[in-house]
């Protein structure tokens, strides 16, 4: 009887072992639906603003306008013909009165004023829809003609702003005038 009895237990042993494998699924590995698709960044879109040219007298500073209808990162470049001449250029929300020009009172969002760069450019890597002006004063030493671009790119991922500091100009301008009329 202790012959049946240690078999009777061994069987009911590997019964219960058979019973238990067979309860958890036979698999390790839960089974799941399709992995979800990652929603793609929008590729960058880029759109000239504002572009013109224009001639400023030595010792002048001429103004244009524009309007975003949307954020995103401003591009500005301004070039000229002569190479000995200075050109800076300054970014403003908004708009300044000749005398806050004149007197350096307008506060600036943005400024390239280099005495060796040209093209001057500037990069602002995050602005919101409004209305802005773009300031450009000839240093000199002569008369000069320029040429600008205003490029706003919307969409895909910001880029880190280059070389745009907000400052003050190096000195006064006689006069302030629209350009690109």
């Amino acid at each position: 009887m202790e012959k049946w009895t240690s078999r009777l237990s061994a069987l009911l042993g590997v019964t219960a072992l058979c019973l238990s494998l067979q309860a958890c699924g036979g698999s390790s590995n839960p089974v799941t639906g399709p992995s979800p698709v990652p929603t793609p960044t929008p590729a960058p879109v880029e759109r000239v603003v504002s572009q013109g040219g224009d001639t400023l007298k030595n010792d002048e500073a001429g103004y244009f306008k524009f309007t975003l209808d949307t954020a995103g990162k401003l591009d500005i470049t301004v070039d000229w013909t002569v190479p000995a001449n200075d050109l800076d250029v300054f970014l403003v929300k908004g708009f300044c009165t000749e005398d806050q020009i004149t007197s350096q009172t307008c506060s600036f969002l943005a400024t390239a004023t280099s005495t060796t760069a040209k093209p001057e450019k500037i990069t602002v890597s995050s602005v919101v829809a409004g209305d802005y002006t773009v300031y450009i004063a000839n240093l000199g030493p002569g008369n000069e003609s320029l040429s600008w671009r205003v490029v706003l790119t919307t969409g895909g991922v910001a880029s880190a702003s280059n070389a745009s500091h907000p400052g003050a100009m190096k000195r006064r301008p006689t006069r302030v005038v629209p350009l690109g009329w």
